[in-house]
């Protein structure tokens, strides 16, 4: 695969974000895609993150599965009920990038699953890569953590920058 951004991302050092819509069904996105685009991720020898997205209708039973659900406006997960962002995986980060009085001990939420409306999930992905951007543009910021993700996402939503977002309960 030859993607001209992925390639010239590689040249000047940078991180391959590679966001999509996931499918083995092939009616809407094809994985064989995306593995093509890690391919090129591992030649240029630069890492990869993934971001997929299902398409909101489940292709295999074709019917809409966020309506049973009952999905309105955003919603985010919350991991298991030991899992606080006093962890390292939030705390470090956000602690390094906003200073220790911005760190909190509050519920981890799941950066790997966002559900919501389709107004809801561009506003999301905006926000996201408006602070993903912001926090690699500050060098106290910019970390070789894997899972920074974690961290952005759960800082932007305990500061109220996700607006209308409501946190799901694990369970």
């Amino acid at each position: 695969a030859e993607n001209d951004t992925l390639i010239d991302a590689g040249r000047r050092g940078r991180r391959g974000h590679l966001m999509g819509i996931a499918s083995d069904a092939g009616g809407h996105g094809l994985l064989t895609h995306l593995y093509g685009c890690l391919a090129l991720c591992r030649r240029l020898q630069r890492p990869a993150f993934v971001h997929l997205f299902t398409d909101g209708r489940d292709v295999f039973f074709q019917r809409d599965p966020f309506t049973a659900a009952g999905i309105g406006g955003r919603q985010v997960f919350e991991e298991h009920p030991s899992m606080r962002t006093t962890h390292w995986l939030v705390r470090h980060p956000v602690a390094k990038c906003h200073g220790k009085a911005a760190a909190f001990d509050k519920p981890m939420l799941c950066s790997g699953t966002t559900v919501g409306t389709r107004a809801a999930m561009l506003s999301y992905l905006n926000t996201i890569t408006k602070a993903f951007d912001a926090w690699a543009s500050r060098k106290e910021c910019r970390r070789s953590l894997v899972g920074d993700d974690q961290a952005v996402h759960n800082y932007l939503f305990y500061t109220s920058q996700l607006r209308n977002a409501r946190a799901v309960p694990h369970r």
